[in-house]
């Protein structure tokens, strides 16, 4: 699908500040899948995620921070872009999955206040994932909190499968006759790693 002529010029406009650090791409999505870390982009990148007025330019600036190089650096910008992007054309979820990618311990309190906001939606999912990766064991009480909500309680448990921890027990019990196939299977994967 060709670009806007306001998406093209931005990501014109994106690609000339990325070449100035020496980074020569024809596209964004080119130099996100290109492999190589790149540090030194970051906070072009982050400069970048609050100035993209374009769906397209905000998704793919999120998608270029899953980047390694961003993690943690990252995350208070995915944050405030999560908050801030309205979820029409999947914005708002891409910086949730940026988050997942980002995500390190500093931001826990952040994050879960993000997961348990129900006006976020099905934009939480990734969100969800970050806390299977935390080491806090607050994580385990904020994942059994979004059991109830159909909209994040597969992810929920995929985050909770990450880490056998007792207390998920019940959580995963009742998952097993959920009507998702990958959530009931996430389930008894939780389970076998308790027992």
């Amino acid at each position: 699908m060709p670009f806007t002529p306001e998406e093209a010029a931005e990501q014109a406009a994106i690609l000339a500040d990325l070449r100035k650090l020496g980074y020569d791409f024809s596209n964004l999505s080119v130099f996100a899948q290109s492999g190589i870390r790149y540090k030194d982009a970051v906070p072009t990148l982050i400069e970048w995620l609050r100035k993209a007025r374009t769906p397209m330019m905000q998704r793919a600036v999120a998608h270029a921070l899953t980047n390694p190089s961003a993690k943690g650096t990252a995350v208070p910008a995915l944050i405030e872009a999560f908050r801030n992007f309205p979820d029409e054309a999947g914005t708002c979820w891409a910086a949730g999955d940026s988050v997942e990618s980002a995500y390190v311990d500093a931001y826990f309190d952040d994050v879960a206040a993000l997961a348990l906001d129900p006006q976020y939606g099905r934009a939480r999912q990734m969100v969800a994932l970050a806390l299977g990766k935390s080491k806090r064991p607050e994580a385990v009480d904020v994942l059994l909190q979004l059991m109830d909500d159909h909209e994040i309680s597969g992810h929920a448990v995929f985050a909770l499968s990450k880490r056998p921890n007792p207390r998920a027990r019940a959580a995963f019990e009742e998952k097993l006759t959920d009507d998702r196939p990958w959530v009931r299977k996430k389930a008894a994967l939780g389970l076998k790693k308790i027992e």
